[in-house]
């Protein structure tokens, strides 16, 4: 537990947690349970909820409606005892192998019995209800009144001719099925699949428009319609064009009469953009989700009374949390609990609601162990319809360290700038590309008068067009962390255009809390030009004493052989390797 400025303390636990606490607490998970309820009840489909054993544990009034009860009426009562009694045991089977078999969710098409007997065709988009522990504890279902569809489709049929140039004209494509083979298809089917007459498909089994690694699957679903058992009646599968381009399809089947015979009354739907959309869509956030986690900034949202609605683990971590839950729990208001000046609270709020977006917003915040530490933010606020302030969400860095260093280097600057000043060698430092300080020493190298003539300015405006490139390579592989030469020459260039010699030594710190280039120059131009000059004369000396017609040999000052002139071979026979091992009073007469 801590201690705020106004001495009272500032709970983290939650077994610290005040009954006023506890109070507000409540009021808000009834308020939240209250509009969640007035949700449910006035959403315009039936929900419905039932545990593992089948038995109803919940329904809203749409659906109590829908089949003519209360909704008191049916809770207590297995699911399948709401289907229509030709299908309550087909029904019965699938709710209890769903339960079993836990397969992924699908659109479910039956028919339930009204109170009156009168049967409703019936969509039901059902889910797993799980607990905390992600055990499923039944399933919780949404149920659409399909009646009018499935009238409108046999409707469609029985006018065939008055409705043929609609369908033509249709969006999606519409096909019908009869003994397993195509008998009608319309334009928008060929364009699907590519076909230019419906006389290319007509009368070929449907399996034609279908991905070979989907057709186990369709043919299975096929089988129980023929069957009268409980098949799927909209779903996805992958098809295949003519070309052999393999595209993603949506189906909706409904059984009719076709001419007096049973058909299968097929919507088609190329949804290949939409599954590429929401693939990109879901490693998109997973992309985001793993950023999210793995961040080294601490991420949040937190609404404006400073209750946090999510918190990544690294801030969880920089406060000191072994978890977001931990932290989330533990800190119901962050003005109260974490900001040490209530007044930065404040004015971050006022901040954003006047610019939505504040950067760099430093300040000081307690850790759940009490102790100090200083961050930067970078937040923005997300505004309702009406422009209100939902909540606002950004990115925290623990700055304590930097902060330290600033501190620290502000101490020692004035105690350094003097000895640099009067250094032998230029001194400058590069931040973003740009001079942000260069000494007395580095103006005489490169023949400025003032340090204006500099800072702000690019270095590359002291280094000779020669070089240039050399000069970028080495910055840029040092801005991707990659090895590069930290003492090394080039041109260099003065005021007056006059180009010099300089040798350079690189290090990388930082200053004033952020990174820099340190860079030590020295002139060298005078040492370059003695020993080319010696080089010179070296060059010239060999010449003449190699051309010499006289063997010549050089000795240090302890009479150690240093060199002897390629004639010995012509006076003596002696190659050069063979001269330098041999004592010389050996070969002397």
């Amino acid at each position: 537990m801590k201690s705020k400025k106004d001495g009272s303390n500032s709970p983290v636990h939650k077994q610290d947690l005040s009954q006023a606490g506890l109070d507000t607490m409540k009021k808000a998970l009834r308020e939240r349970a209250l509009r969640f309820e007035t949700l449910i009840e006035t959403v315009p489909v039936g929900i419905v909820e039932n545990d593992t054993s089948g038995i109803i544990s919940y329904c809203n009034g749409v659906f109590a409606d829908l089949i003519g009860y209360a909704p008191a009426d049916l809770i207590g009562k297995h699911i399948w005892e709401l289907a229509d009694p030709k299908m309550r045991n087909a029904v019965r089977d699938d709710v209890i192998k769903i339960l079993q078999d836990q397969p992924q969710p699908t659109p479910y098409i039956t028919k339930l019995a009204r109170k009156n007997n009168r049967a409703v065709n019936a969509q039901i988009d059902w889910n797993y209800k799980r607990n905390r522990r992600g055990n499923i504890t039944g399933l919780v279902s949404s149920v659409t009144d399909i009646t009018e569809r499935k009238e409108a489709d046999a409707g469609l049929l029985e006018s065939e001719e008055r409705f043929r140039t609609a369908i033509e004209h249709f969006h999606d494509s519409v096909a019908l099925v009869r003994k397993n083979k195509l008998v009608y298809v319309n334009q928008k089917f060929l364009d699907i699949f590519g076909y230019a007459k419906p006389e290319e498909v007509i009368e070929k089994s449907p399996t034609i428009v279908i991905h070979p690694d989907d057709r186990p699957m369709v043919r299975r679903y096929r089988i129980k319609r023929e069957r009268g058992e409980m098949s799927p009646e909209e779903y996805v599968h992958k098809g295949i064009k003519k070309d052999g381009t393999t595209i993603f399809i949506e189906v909706s089947i409904s059984e009719t009469l076709y001419r007096g015979e049973p058909v299968a009354f097929i919507y088609q739907k190329d949804i290949t953009e939409r599954k590429t959309t929401e693939e990109a869509l879901r490693k998109s956030e997973e992309k985001y989700r793993n950023i999210f986690e793995n961040a080294v900034e601490g991420i949040f949202q937190i609404t404006p009374e400073g209750q946090f609605l999510s918190a990544n683990p690294a801030l969880a971590r920089m406060h000191g949390f072994e978890s977001p839950d931990e932290l989330i729990r533990a800190i119901t208001s962050t003005a109260d609990q974490m900001y040490v000046d209530l007044e930065d609270r404040k004015r971050l709020i006022k901040l954003l609601k006047k610019q939505d977006v504040v950067k760099d917003f430093q300040t000081k915040m307690y850790k759940k162990d009490g102790s100090i530490i200083w961050v930067s933010m970078t937040s923005r606020s997300v505004k309702d319809a009406t422009g209100k302030m939902e909540y606002h969400e950004g990115v925290v860095e623990d700055i304590t360290e930097r902060r330290e260093a600033e501190k620290n280097l502000l101490e020692s600057e004035e105690r350094y700038r003097t000895a640099i000043e009067h250094s032998n060698d230029g001194v400058d430092l590069v931040s973003n590309g740009q001079y942000i300080y260069v000494n007395q020493k580095f103006l005489d190298i490169f023949g400025y008068e003032k340090s204006e003539d500099v800072i702000g300015k690019r270095p590359l405006m002291t280094a000779h067009p020669d070089d240039f490139k050399k000069l970028k390579e080495y910055g840029e592989k040092r801005q991707r962390g990659e090895q590069a030469p930290e003492r090394y020459e080039y041109k260099g260039i003065r005021k007056d255009g006059t180009t010099i010699i300089i040798e350079v030594s690189i290090a990388e710190t930082t200053y004033r809390g952020a990174p820099v280039v340190l860079s030590y120059l020295r002139d060298i131009t005078e040492r370059k030009r003695t020993e080319e000059a010696l080089k010179r004369s070296e060059e010239r000396f060999r010449a003449l004493v190699e051309k010499s017609s006289e063997v010549i040999i050089l000795y240090d000052n302890d009479r150690k052989r240093l060199y002897v002139s390629p004639t010995i071979t012509k006076v003596l026979g002696y190659t050069i390797e063979e001269i330098f091992p041999i004592n010389w009073t050996e070969i002397v007469n």
